[in-house]
Order: structure tokens, then sequence, then C-alpha cells
């Protein structure tokens, strides 16, 4: 760096030592910065500052210059919070030294957790919600090749809310890392759930599928939720069928998206178990209450659905 500063223009220069205290772990606060060049704060009883600070004369002051300008910033580093700390500064502070994160995925995630812990019911849940902060760079470096494909809001999303389930007692943290490459594509999807779930939610959005993932890669945890999702696949071509024939002037993405929100949220339960995963029907007696369903009951069901979607999704931060 000492090589290529003297070619630095003032931006430059700026640049760079903005990201030191940019970049470094914790933040700063009360920075401030000093003109010490020979040329700024002349006296008549001593011209040059830098010449008080190291009781220098005035030439050799100027000399130590070398007519290049002297700046000076200070500030006081952030500390480890105490004990007491809210839950948001600790978990903050616990992603600081992350060469995993960005600092805008610091942020975003440390947020999505802190919501999450806000709506816990209990005081376990919330421990292991403040836990599941450690799980952050693992997912991170997981989700590493989709950084072009996945935009920082959108990673967020999908690392803050799987985060928890990494965090429970007993989840397999391996397993559930390989069923998330599966998802994503980064390896070679499962002939028997992966691949054909793939096919029968082609049509969806990007952010409908980045859901599908937060409800599926869970049940990898533990070998018996996994085996829950042994007949899923079906249940879901099932349910297509079932929508297509009560509203048949349905497009192929909503009923795609009709479909699985039925399949995962009344099939699977997930909508219903905080603590673990329990199926509230069965196979036999779901796919007949789906064809019990009349067409305006799926209607609502799909516009409630477009409308959660549409809430949950990460919005653009204006530029400044």
């Amino acid at each position: 760096m000492a090589k290529y500063w003297g070619e630095f223009n003032d931006a430059q220069k700026m640049y760079v030592a903005g990201s030191f205290f940019q970049f470094t772990s914790g933040g700063w606060s009360q920075l401030k910065g000093y003109d010490l060049s020979q040329s700024s704060g002349k006296t008549e009883e001593k011209k040059n500052p830098l010449a008080n600070l190291l009781g220098k004369k005035d030439e050799e002051a100027a000399g130590a210059e070398e007519e290049k300008g002297l700046f000076v910033v200070s500030g006081v580093k952030a500390s480890k919070p105490p004990p007491d700390a809210s839950p948001l500064r600790t978990m903050q502070a616990e992603l600081w030294e992350e060469k995993a994160l960005l600092p805008d995925e610091r942020r975003l995630c440390c947020e999505r957790l802190y919501q999450q812990y806000q709506g816990c019911p209990t005081a376990e849940a919330g421990a292991v919600v403040l836990a599941a902060v450690k799980e952050l760079a693992p997912l991170y470096e997981t989700l590493s090749p989709m950084v072009k494909v996945l935009p920082v809001p959108i990673r967020a999303c999908l690392a803050a809310n799987l985060a928890p389930a990494l965090a429970r007692e007993g989840a397999d943290k391996a397993r559930m890392a390989a069923a998330l490459k599966e998802g994503l594509g980064l390896d070679t999807p499962q002939e028997a759930f992966w691949k054909p779930v793939g096919s029968l939610t082609s049509k969806l959005i990007a952010e409908d599928k980045i859901w599908l993932l937060l409800d599926f890669v869970p049940f990898f945890a533990t070998p018996e939720a996994e085996a829950k999702l042994k007949h899923f696949p079906e249940v879901l071509n099932a349910t297509q069928a079932a929508v297509k024939a009560t509203v048949p002037d349905l497009s192929e993405s909503d009923v795609q998206l009709l479909a699985v929100d039925l399949a995962v949220t009344d099939y699977l339960g997930t909508a219903t178990d905080d603590a673990g995963i329990s199926p509230r029907l069965d196979m036999n007696g779901f796919l007949p209450w789906v064809k019990e369903l009349a067409p305006y009951q799926l209607r609502e069901v799909l516009e409630e659905r477009k409308a959660f979607s549409a809430s949950s999704r990460p919005k653009k931060e204006e530029k400044k």
C-alpha cells in the first residue's frame, strides 16, 4: 500500500482510509478528522501544527510532511456488548469478524432473525433463534456459488429463515446442507424427491421457489422427518390434477402455486408446527378434502398465497 499511496489522488486516498473503518469489525463512533498539513493552522508563534505536536522546528516538520500534507483520523472502536445487551446487539456482535458475510448481509440477517426472536412464544424458542446466528456463516459458504444468481436480500432471507432449523438440537446439519445444495441445483438432485418436485414447480417465480426450500430443507434434519417427504411428489401431482379439474381456467403457474401451497400447508403441516414437523392429514385424508373444495375456496387460497408472496418479498432499498 505504501508503494502506491503517493500515486493516489485525494478520492482514492479517502476511499482507502474509509475502508479501514468500514470493513473492520464492530464499527466506530466519534469519528474526527484533522488536517495537520504545513499550510493549515498557521500562527505567528508556530506556523506548522505538526511542529507543535513533535516539538520540531518548522523546517524539520515540513520535511517530514514531504509537501504531501498530513491528515489524521481518530475514532472510538465499538466494544463487545455486555451480557444484558439487547438480542439484536448481541447477534450483530457475533458477526463482527465474520468474513463470509458482507456488511449489508450481516445487517439484513440480524434484522430478520430479530423479527423471528420477537415472535417466539417461549424462552426456549428464543434461545434457538439467538443460537441461529452462528449458523449463518456455514449457510453463506453453501450459498457462495449463487452470488450472481441470488441478490443480497434473497440470500439473507434464505439464510436467516433456515438458520434456526439448523440450530435446533439434534439437527443433521450436513444432511440439511446437502439437501439445500440439491434444491438449489448445485448438486445432482434426488430422483425420488427434488427432481419430480422441481418439474412440478417449474413455473413458480424465484421467490416462491426460495420459500419452498425453506419448507423442505428442515425435513432433512432427522431421518424420521425426512421420511414424511416420501409421498410428497405423488401428493403434489394429484393435488395439481384436482385443482385443474375444479378450476380449469387457472394458468399453469397459478395451478402450481396453489397446489404446492395446499400440499405444504395441509399435507405436510409446516404452518402449524414450530418445534417439530408432523403432518396434519395423511394422503388418504388430504386428497379427498382437496377435491371437495369449491372453486371460490380455491381462488381465495390462491389470492391469500399471492398476497403472502408479495408481502414477504424483500424490498429494494433506495439508493442514497
